[in-house]
């Protein structure tokens, strides 16, 4: 299994919605850009909606792009899932 590495939590950081939720009675989805200072989230907050994977660090090329270009680049991020082969029984090797 492959480890993902991640930036550290930054309260002042710039965030887009990991996955679709609810918040304050919003609806962010995934690649959404997510307000927490408009939103006067606290610290405690915000590190909770991170640890959780509700919200991830928005790269910073993406800050100035549209929805769609946020959305499809985090869609790029997402890891590859990686299927182990199956050995095929009475095969072996001499």
């Amino acid at each position: 299994m492959a480890l993902i590495s991640r930036q550290p939590f930054s309260p002042h950081g710039n965030y887009v919605a990991r996955k679709s939720f609810l918040y304050d009675g919003q609806n962010f989805k995934s690649g959404d850009i997510f307000p927490h200072e408009e939103l006067g989230i606290d610290e405690r907050k915000l590190s909770k909606l991170f640890e959780a994977n509700f919200i991830m660090h928005a790269p910073r090329v993406i800050m100035h792009g549209t929805k769609e270009n946020v959305a499809k680049t985090i869609k790029d991020k997402k890891p590859d899932v990686v299927k182990k082969s199956k050995k095929k029984k009475g095969s072996k090797r001499k």
